[in-house]
């Protein structure tokens, strides 16, 4: 006679559930260590850029390189980066990290910002125009990145003889920014190209001899 078979052993279903909870607990908490490492690494960014200076640049791209190292560029610092280069008066290597970074992150709308301003640099204004015209949305409530949007398009349009659209860029600007005299030459500028010479006179006249400009009227 053959005796009753014992039955396979599987493991009670608590100490299953158990084995589950304490892997599903492991995983949380290494994406939560994942997302304060990545925030300490966005806050040594941030003060980093606080310190960007000519005289600092070189020892802050020393210190993204060694972050890189440790552990990866957050979007910040390649951004970081690129500006470093741009004040050791080196465009083109600034244009490469820029572009380097959008490989890594390529939905970030302030690299893009940074590698048009790097083309125009440059004096591929044609690139950095077909960049700048895709960045209003991402721009939309920073008042700070709207200008340099609207700056950096407008002096684009004006390298690719797109007059009328740096015309209306400057005068978005000026509408964002009031006026200043670095504005006011460029829209003077802008007035001349376009045909609208009394509004272009208006403004060097007051440009060359400090005197108050009258609202513009239209001739009768």
């Amino acid at each position: 006679r053959c005796g009753k078979r014992a039955p396979p052993r599987w493991g009670s279903p608590w100490s299953f559930s158990t084995e589950l909870g304490h892997s599903w607990r492991i995983a949380t908490l290494s994406k939560v260590l994942k997302r304060i490492q990545k925030q300490n690494h966005n806050n040594l960014v941030r003060e980093l850029a606080e310190d960007l200076r000519v005289e600092s640049a070189s020892t802050i791209l020393a210190a993204l390189e060694d972050l890189e190292l440790e552990a990866g560029l957050p979007a910040a610092g390649w951004s970081l980066r690129g500006k470093a280069w741009m004040l050791l008066d080196q465009p083109l290597a600034a244009r490469e990290v820029f572009a380097s970074g959008l490989k890594a992150y390529p939905g970030d709308g302030v690299l893009r910002l940074n590698l048009a301003a790097a083309q125009l640099v440059l004096g591929a204004a044609t690139d950095a125009l077909e960049i700048l015209e895709t960045l209003d949305d991402f721009v939309s409530g920073n008042r700070s990145q709207q200008a340099t949007l609207l700056r950096n398009r407008a002096a684009a349009a004006k390298q690719c003889g797109r007059h009328a659209q740096a015309l209306v860029d400057l005068e978005a600007l000026r509408e964002l920014e009031g006026d200043s005299e670095a504005l006011s030459w460029n829209l003077a500028s802008a007035y001349e190209q376009v045909d609208e010479l009394a509004k272009a006179a208006l403004l060097y006249r007051k440009l060359l001899r400090g005197v108050e400009p009258q609202p513009w009227r239209e001739a009768p």
